[in-house]
């Protein structure tokens, strides 16, 4: 099922409208579903909850399609009906259904949710700032018995230049666009994790890039219908935040108790793990 009414801004339309065109690590990749369904599936045996109430921070369809417990009811919330209506993936399902809605304040009532996943859904929240709100709320709709299973991307502790990600570019390193992407986001990114990085900066230092374009669309077969994906970054002075994986734990530790952290084995995979929480218990007033 589908709802409407929201709007969201250029980007986000945009974003939607090449969704086909992007791949990991910006989207979950096989090796992250089997992560997710193990999470739920232990988090399931463990529990014995029957017919759990999911909730999907976004529309991401891999996500969405994994295999979930029997009777799961899952529900997804996003900010951007353009996302709804071009990226959800089950529209005809009776037990899946997608909103427009703000994560800080989502519809759900207090300890509903028992399992919350989402994919780099803190990307363009403001650090500490908008994690705290969003997780605040998470916290709260949370079940005690829940799950909070979220990738994130973090960047390194050590900061890599641009010249690094262009050496690596020209080198043969980097087989994917959306990876040169993503390291040139981190390399421009502030030396804080509250500083983050603008996408228009990210577009002007590819533009400004001395390195032969074409002959790199054709030694790495990347199509221009994939280059052209960062020129949703022209002139957006939307900020990606991306805190190391210790500042992003740190965000959660208040509300959250990490149980595990999964890491995958392809390209990038080092900055984009996978945490699981589960809701601290509430201390009485």
């Amino acid at each position: 099922m589908l709802t409407k009414p929201g709007n969201c801004d250029d980007h986000w339309h945009q974003h939607a409208a090449q969704w086909r065109l992007l791949g990991s690590p910006l989207r979950p990749c096989s090796e992250d579903t089997r992560a997710f369904e193990e999470i739920v599936r232990l988090w399931a045996t463990a529990t014995g909850i029957s017919r759990p109430l999911a909730l999907l921070l976004g529309v991401t369809p891999e996500i969405a399609c994994m295999d979930w417990p029997e009777n799961t009811r899952l529900l997804a919330v996003d900010h951007c009906f353009g996302m709804i209506d071009k990226v959800w993936p089950l529209k005809e399902a009776r037990a899946a259904l997608a909103i427009h809605g703000d994560w800080q304040a989502l519809p759900l009532a207090a300890g509903r949710a028992d399992l919350v996943l989402g994919d780099g859904c803190f990307t363009l929240l403001s650090y500490p700032g908008g994690f705290q709100k969003v997780i605040m709320e998470l916290a709260d709709i949370l079940s005690p018995q829940g799950c909070l299973a979220l990738r994130v991307f973090v960047r390194p502790r050590q900061r890599e230049t641009v010249f690094q990600v262009f050496n690596d570019l020209q080198e043969g390193r980097i087989s994917s666009f959306h990876t040169l992407k993503w390291r040139l986001a981190m390399a421009l990114h502030g030396p804080a994790a509250h500083d983050g990085v603008r996408l228009a900066d990210i577009w002007q230092v590819w533009q400004d890039a001395a390195v032969d374009k074409a002959a790199i669309m054709q030694e790495i077969d990347w199509s221009p219908q994939t280059m052209a994906t960062i020129d949703n970054y022209q002139g957006r002075s939307a900020r990606y935040t991306f805190p190391t994986l210790d500042e992003t734990r740190q965000a959660f530790s208040r509300y959250f108790q990490e149980t595990a952290c999964f890491f995958g084995e392809y390209e990038l995979a080092a900055r984009c793990p996978i945490l699981v929480f589960a809701p601290k218990k509430k201390r009485l007033s």
